[in-house]
């Protein structure tokens, strides 16, 4: 029987996510932010064929098709896109990738099996299986539960989104989190340290959407994203670089009524839309955590 590691090798060889784009969504400094409203929203604005897909890392199996999840986020998908389901493909829960992986290769007794890179190879066939499963649509979305610090997320999960992008190529990876905002200057340091802390896992933001505070002003939409982008190039975060900066302003009522209409403004800032090509691929980095 092969290794471990030729099994995993030639299964990673073999798959292929074709022309289609992933987009994965996290959130910072907390769980609650709001990445299921910003991601169904989006989905339902590409021009091309999307799907949602939450990923969970908590440790259950989801036996009694019970589907634990700690919102309502796949319910909010399906308002605005309808082939949504509960559970699998839609739902993916760590539980179930770690019970399916050493179901698979655990009793092996030539080889150690580490959460990287061999846990994170398992959840990217894992992700492409449910893109397949989904009708293999041009546009993926991947909300990642929690929080971009949580240990769940660090131990196998965001080394799998590096993974996929040097592989794949077409992976955007976008942040959903706040400023604080008194009228004169933001705010910057939590995203700065979100930015820094998804690099050290080899992954850079394309795209920052930055909710605003219910006291910020009309001309304060616009004018405070452009003042944290400054800033994150002053400090040199990304080498003089800033990732695209989305002000999210507050919307008053539980729909949030006018958020989709908003998003509908900037939806074209998403990375390797149609016509736009792929980053060269590069080997899959060599990043171990937990």
């Amino acid at each position: 029987m092969p290794d471990v590691v030729d099994q995993l090798r030639d299964r990673l060889r073999a798959m292929s996510f074709g022309d289609a784009r992933i987009i994965f969504v996290l959130g910072h400094p907390r769980s609650s932010i709001g990445k299921g409203h910003l991601v169904a929203r989006l989905a339902s604005l590409v021009e091309e064929p999307a799907t949602v897909i939450k990923y969970e890392g908590m440790l259950n199996t989801n036996d009694s098709k019970n589907h634990p999840s700690p919102t309502d986020d796949i319910a909010t998908y399906a308002r605005f896109c309808p082939d949504i389901v509960m559970g699998w493909p839609n739902q993916i829960l760590g539980g179930e990738v770690i019970r399916d992986f050493i179901n698979t290769y655990g009793g092996t007794d030539r080889e150690h099996l580490m959460f990287v890179p061999h846990l994170s190879q398992h959840l990217a066939l894992h992700f492409c299986a449910a893109w397949q499963e989904c009708g293999s649509p041009s546009t993926l979305f991947v909300e990642l539960g929690g929080t971009l610090t949580d240990q769940e997320l660090a131990a196998f999960a965001l080394p799998c989104v590096a993974q996929l992008k040097a592989r794949h190529g077409r992976v955007g990876v976008v942040l959903l989190t706040e400023v604080s905002y008194d009228g004169s200057e933001p705010k910057t340091r939590p995203i700065r340290q979100a930015l820094s802390h998804a690099q050290s896992f080899g992954l850079q933001f394309d795209v920052v959407f930055l909710r605003l505070p219910d006291c910020a002003h009309l001309n304060d939409i616009e004018a405070v994203p452009r003042q944290v982008e400054a800033k994150i190039r002053e400090l040199q975060v990304y080498g003089g670089r800033s990732p695209v900066i989305v002000p999210v302003p507050h919307f008053s009522t539980e729909a949030l009524n006018g958020y989709r209409d908003h998003l509908a403004r900037y939806v074209h800032v998403l990375p390797y839309g149609p016509g736009q090509p792929a980053p060269a691929q590069q080997a899959p980095p060599e990043v171990r955590h937990g």
